[in-house]
């Protein structure tokens, strides 16, 4: 059942001053993957067409209770419970890169599905919630394990230079990516190694 609280908080966060700063291309990504703010998935759950909904399964490899997903072929954001990202930090972060899945749906997807390899989609949505983390003055919280999506998306929004106040959008080189795909693609992660490289997430769109 949609929940209008968590619905009005993923919005003020998809609409503060840090979310509007989120605007990249991944270069070699689905030939360029592009995100321009999340006005579009604001849009759509402001218009119920992307639900905010609590329930998420549990993650044997995430503490309880900090799981979050996009079930983009049921339109829904979904979260462990009806407060989550009520404390600035790390939810708000992983609000951030559920909203980029769920803002791919919007631009790309389509009746015939849309497919994004798994970890070039997954590469996006670490490298945004690192972006907003970067720009806000919201903290982690706890430590980062070295190697980790998380940690390396966040080395990569150093290196192009993520910072406080910062409005151009960021064109990020190919090459730049291979240490996020890679610890994506691990087995701890994501288990995309091997035959499994070529997953993909199929996008429907909203209409």
């Amino acid at each position: 059942m949609a929940n209008q609280d968590l619905a009005t908080r993923v919005i003020r966060i998809l609409t503060d001053e840090y979310s509007r700063t989120v605007r990249f291309t991944l270069s070699g990504l689905f030939t360029n993957l592009r995100i321009d703010g999340y006005q579009l998935v604001v849009n759509a759950i402001a218009q119920g067409k992307i639900t905010c909904e609590v329930g998420v399964p549990p993650n044997p490899n995430l503490p309880a209770g900090s799981y979050a997903e996009c079930r983009y072929e049921k339109r829904q954001l979904r979260f462990p419970h009806e407060r989550y990202g009520s404390i600035p930090g790390r939810e708000t972060f992983n609000i951030v890169h559920e909203a980029t899945h769920a803002a791919f749906d919007c631009r790309y997807g389509n009746h015939g599905g849309t497919q994004i390899l798994a970890m070039d989609d997954e590469a996006a949505a670490f490298f945004a919630q690192a972006v907003y983390s970067r720009v806000s003055p919201y903290m982690w919280g706890g430590s980062l394990v070295e190697g980790d999506p998380i940690a390396e998306a966040l080395k990569l929004a150093d290196k192009m230079g993520a910072r406080p106040g910062r409005v151009e959008p960021y064109l990020v080189p190919e090459q730049y990516l291979d240490q996020l795909l890679i610890s994506i693609q691990r087995p701890d992660q994501y288990d995309l190694q091997g035959g499994k490289a070529g997953i993909t997430h199929t996008y429907l769109g909203l209409t």
